[in-house]
């Protein structure tokens, strides 16, 4: 749920420079949902896939059975959430001091929005949004 007063203020003050107040609606959300390289999300959920893919080979092959086991395991879900705090207790254990950890600490995080700086992840601001917090 957008909080139109908080995203007001956003429009009204401009903190970051943006150029809300010259822009129309469309293009004020479409500022506020800009993915820029200087704001990092925490993420919530990554493919397995991705995660399978940060292994790097001759870590897999030092694990013990026991952590192999424990790995599948996780393997065996679509998603995982690489800031849950057994999750990254378990990688840490795993793939301590190794690229593969290195690799895997690198999902926990990416480039974002103003929006998702403000109110989350995976916000997206739209224009009916931005018109509703200017009419306040």
């Amino acid at each position: 749920m957008i909080d139109y007063a908080a995203l007001k203020t956003e429009l009204d003050t401009d903190p970051t420079g943006r150029g809300y107040a010259a822009a129309s609606d469309i293009a004020a959300a479409e500022l506020l949902n800009e993915v820029q390289g200087g704001i990092t999300v925490n993420v919530t959920s990554v493919l397995m896939a991705e995660v399978l893919e940060a292994i790097v080979p001759a870590d897999w092959v030092a694990l013990t059975d026991g952590e192999r086991a424990g790995l599948l395991l996780y393997a065996s879900q679509d998603t995982l959430n690489p800031n849950a705090a057994n999750v990254v207790d378990a990688f840490t254990t795993f793939f301590a001091a190794t690229p593969t950890l290195t690799a895997l600490n690198a999902l926990q995080t990416r480039n974002g929005s103003r929006a998702e700086e403000l109110w989350g992840e995976n916000v997206v601001i739209h224009h009916i949004d931005v018109a509703i917090a200017r009419s306040l």
